[in-house]
């Protein structure tokens, strides 16, 4: 939903990993790396709300403010987590944000960094206003920022309602890339496949998000629905904790990964849809390692490290979410097959599933001994798999795993500061081997992504990153002229 309401410095250009200016018209970066100076466009507008209208445009003041209440919550000096922000290490990156004058910042770093750019497209980089920041804080009613958005996107939001799983947004007329297309966007939250894409076929939406693999042939023979099929840079794996015994060991983790039958869950999960996944990174990517080799599925050598390990009638506490999502159609199914081949080697597994808020919020605990998860890549750079997801700064955020291994570490944070990508993916070739070996994930598969719509709806781009682009889209009807009310219903797995 950030990509409706706001704005970043630069943008990924639709439909690729480009990097193409934002609300910064152009910017120029210091021979070492170490200095950025970005240009502000003129005339962009905050949007108002029933509380606050804006009596400035756009300026440096925002970019300063949106950059260093991320930096001063992970420093402690506010009370939000600023979780995705913690787990890049945001604050070992940038040294500081400075306003120049009111069109011009310069963002200071601590060491160069490669995916900088890419970074900065990404949604927590998103830009808010500081006047609305301002005046929430006289009120003291700061936490209304995130609760009740103001940001200079395509549309605005117009209403929230969680009992019903319903958000509302509505177009910002003064958009300074010009006017969207349509009038409003409905999105309904609606975790199961089935009733989403019934409501799709029965035109009570005109899209719906993350289809069963097994639905997609019904869905490419309506004539009525248009199919968005494209290889996904994504990775479904599941993640043990390693600082938990026995899962600290590297045998007993390999051992339940080689217990793991990958193949059946392609075909039963995935119904084909998927590549089997050898390695962190998705086979899309650049970085990634052909040359790893795969385990197969050998159950009874996954015995026989158990039994070496000390390890023999283990339980296994597995937490999974109750939501699908793009790497994974159904997280239940698959955990229930994890179990069944677990079982096989004498391991109990407890299934534990939570809704999404609870799952996000509680595993950052550590609680439990295995975890389901999926990740899409947020900006195209391996850094974005490789240091987000087992770096060692991300433990306690988003790397699932616990995992913090020096070698590996040395590995990716020398391929951060790299400018060349052929460096870079030497490095990340070589941080593969390691994953491969200690274990701290067993990679599952790399889905296919798909979103179906009505074909009365133009301007739908597929996108590597998963990403909508709801301003580029308009609706006609079938003769081909354009609604007057021009409203789009969509269906999500998820918020």
């Amino acid at each position: 939903g950030s990509r409706m309401l706001y704005d970043r410095l630069v943008e990924f250009a639709p439909g690729s990993t480009r990097i193409v200016p934002g609300l910064a018209r152009s910017w120029t970066m210091t021979d070492d790396g170490l200095s950025y100076l970005f240009h502000l466009r003129e005339g962009v507008r905050f949007h108002a709300t029933k509380t606050f209208t804006p009596t400035r445009p756009l300026n440096a003041d925002d970019v300063v403010f949106s950059f260093k209440r991320q930096l001063d919550g992970i420093r402690g000096q506010v009370g939000s987590p600023f979780e995705y922000a913690r787990s890049m290490g945001l604050d070992k990156l940038i040294r500081d944000v400075i306003r120049v004058d009111d069109r011009t910042v310069k963002f200071v770093l601590y060491e160069p960094t490669a995916p900088f750019l890419n970074m900065l497209a990404m949604d927590f980089a998103s830009i808010h206003s500081a006047e609305y920041a301002g005046a929430l804080l006289a009120r003291e009613r700061r936490r209304q920022l995130d609760r009740v958005p103001v940001g200079s996107g395509p549309f605005r939001l117009l209403g929230y309602n969680r009992k019903k799983g319903r958000i509302r947004y509505g177009a910002n007329a003064a958009y300074w890339r010009g006017a969207p297309g349509l009038d409003t966007i409905v999105f309904r939250i609606v975790p199961s496949a089935a009733p989403r894409f019934r409501d799709l076929r029965r035109g009570r939406c005109l899209v719906a998000a993350y289809p069963n693999a097994a639905d997609i042939i019904d869905l490419k023979l309506d004539r009525r629905i248009a199919v968005a099929d494209r290889i996904g840079l994504n990775t479904t794996y599941l993640a043990f904790n390693t600082q938990k015994a026995p899962f600290s060991d590297p045998r007993v983790r390999r051992a339940l990964s080689l217990a793991v039958d990958r193949e059946a869950i392609i075909a039963r999960i995935f119904k084909g849809a998927a590549l089997p996944a050898k390695t962190v990174l998705p086979p899309g990517m650049w970085g990634y390692n052909a040359d790893v080799v795969d385990d197969p599925y050998a159950p009874a050598a996954a015995r026989r490290l158990l039994k070496e390990a000390g390890a023999e009638g283990l339980t296994v506490n597995l937490w999974t979410t109750r939501s699908a999502g793009a790497a994974n159609a159904d997280p239940r199914k698959m955990a229930a097959m994890i179990r069944k081949s677990w079982e096989k080697i004498g391991v109990r597994t407890k299934i534990i599933r939570l809704d999404r808020r609870s799952f996000m919020r509680r595993s950052r605990e550590g609680g439990y001994d295995a975890i389901l998860l999926g990740w899409e890549s947020d900006n195209g750079d391996p850094d974005n798999f490789m240091n987000t997801l087992l770096g060692c700064r991300a433990v306690g955020g988003t790397n699932r795993a616990r995992w913090c291994y020096r070698p590996y570490e040395y590995l990716i944070r020398m391929a951060r500061r790299l400018p060349s990508r052929i460096e870079r993916a030497r490095l990340y070739m070589a941080a593969q081997y390691i994953v491969k070996d200690q274990a701290p994930w067993l990679p599952l598969a790399h889905a296919r992504r798909f979103d179906a719509y009505r074909k009365t709806v133009t301007g739908f781009v597929a996108d590597p990153l998963g990403r909508h682009f709801f301003h580029l889209l308009d609706i006609r009807d079938k003769d081909g002229a354009g609604r007057k009310k021009r409203r789009l219903k969509m269906r999500r797995a998820q918020p």
